[in-house]
This record gives C-alpha cells, sequence and structure tokens, in this order.
C-alpha cells in the first residue's frame, strides 16, 4: 500500500517534533523532556536566602596584614575593590568556608558573596534556558537569578608595625 501525500505530511511533522526533542553532544543523543505549556516559569531554589558573611579577624605576617572571613560552604565569591585579593582556605568543622583576603593595610574592601540556591540552575536534561519542573515533568522557561541570594560586605584590613 503506497502511502498518500497527508500521511507523509504526519510522518514528516512527528519525526520534526522527536527531533526537536533530541539533543546531541559528543556523540551521543539523549532526548529532552518535552517543553511545559506557556505560562509555567521554573522556580529558583525555595533556599534561596542571602548568605551570611562574618569577618572573624585581622592579624599581621610578616608585615603583611590578613583579613578572615567567614562565608557559606558553597557560596561563591568576589572581590570588588582592587589591590585586595582573597583566597579559598577550605572549609572548618563547623562546616564554614574561610577566606583569607589579603592586601594594602588599613584599607577598606567590598566582598560580594551570592548563595548558588539562587542562580538558575542548570538542567542537563532540559535545553539551555529552560530547567526541569519535577512537578509537571516538562522542561520550563528558567526564571532569572535572584539578586536578593547576593550580599555586599565592606571589610578591611589592619595596620601591620
Amino acid at each position: 500500500m503506497k502511502p498518500n501525500r497527508m500521511q507523509l505530511v504526519y510522518l514528516c511533522a512527528a519525526f520534526c517534533v522527536l527531533l526537536a526533542a533530541c539533543t546531541s553532544s559528543g556523540g551521543t543523543t539523549t532526548i529532552s523532556p518535552p517543553l511545559c505549556p506557556a505560562g509555567v516559569t521554573g522556580s529558583i531554589s525555595a533556599q534561596c536566602t542571602p548568605p551570611v558573611v562574618e569577618e572573624r579577624d585581622r592579624f599581621c605576617n610578616k608585615k603583611f596584614p590578613f583579613t578572615l572571613i567567614a562565608i557559606p560552604a558553597g557560596a561563591s565569591f568576589e572581590v570588588l575593590t582592587s589591590g585586595i585579593t582573597c583566597k579559598d582556605g577550605g572549609v572548618t568543622d563547623e562546616g564554614v568556608r574561610m577566606l583569607t583576603c589579603s592586601g594594602i593595610p588599613l584599607f577598606a574592601f567590598d566582598l560580594k558573596v551570592c548563595n548558588p540556591a539562587c542562580s538558575t540552575p542548570s538542567q542537563g536534561q532540559c535545553l539551555q534556558g529552560y530547567i526541569y519542573d519535577l512537578s509537571q515533568q516538562c522542561c520550563a522557561a528558567a526564571a532569572p537569578a535572584n539578586p536578593a541570594g547576593c550580599v555586599t560586605i565592606t571589610a578591611g584590613t589592619g595596620a601591620c608595625p
């Protein structure tokens, strides 16, 4: 039996839908979940709260000033003032990440710290710009990152005799 033109159109349309739901990367083909209906927006985690940041200590070592700052273990940070560097000192037994900042003596500097729960999560199973909505089992347009999940503190270095 020879297929008619309408059957071929439906077959092509079905193939195009299937092809749009598939992505290929490095020789591996994966099938993406369907897109959610219009108006459904993927939400940022309910754990999106500003991180707690605390200046713990100021001290000198060989006449160089250092400031210890505690941030949450999973938080990201960025020094916003030139002349100061902050290095990751690792996670303590308390579960906080310690930053060791140094630079110009008797100098105030700004440090931005962000909670990763407030950024748009990347979902390997959805196309870029979409996140997986577990309740609806589809890929929803990602809501923008929440700037409320970041804090900027002003800390300082001490004087070294």
